[in-house]
């Protein structure tokens, strides 16, 4: 259960990505239970158990900080590896990969959001709203209107 996809919440600006707080407390009861079986089996099993525990522990942490807002100005990715926001007008090129979109600046920082938890129609309005979004940050730049 602990590993389900994330929500996915239409906005005017974009969409916003997270996960439902239920998918960190089933990786938070899994990592009590690794604790409770390390707790009653040999020492050398323990370590095995704390382990798993461990990262289930991570999983429950990243399940609640984790958020990608796609939203006028920019994209903005928030985890348990910190937090990343990429402006429009700092987009050189988009990646479609097979279960992520990629947002690569010139110095070829990327900003990856994961798609392989979204139904096809989900994506594929995720990748116009990138798409529209790139263009208006570039038809600023211009100076051009952005819709002709």
């Amino acid at each position: 259960m602990a590993f389900g996809a994330p929500r996915v919440v239409w906005l005017n600006a974009g969409p916003r990505l997270e996960y439902p707080p239920v998918l960190a407390l089933a990786a938070g009861a899994a990592a009590a239970g690794a604790l409770l079986v390390a707790a009653v089996l040999p020492r050398a099993w323990r370590v095995v158990f704390a382990l798993v525990a461990a990262g289930f522990l991570a999983l429950a942490a990243q399940r609640l900080l984790y958020r990608l807002e796609v939203a006028e100005d920019g994209v903005a990715m928030r985890g348990l590896l910190g937090a990343r926001r990429l402006p429009w007008a700092s987009v050189a090129h988009v990646d479609l990969r097979p279960d992520a979109l990629a947002l690569v600046d010139a110095e070829h920082a990327e900003v990856e959001i994961g798609t392989s938890g979204l139904t096809a129609d989900q994506r594929a309005s995720l990748e116009r709203t990138v798409a529209r979004r790139v263009r208006e940050a570039g038809a600023k730049a211009e100076g051009q209107p952005a819709f002709r």
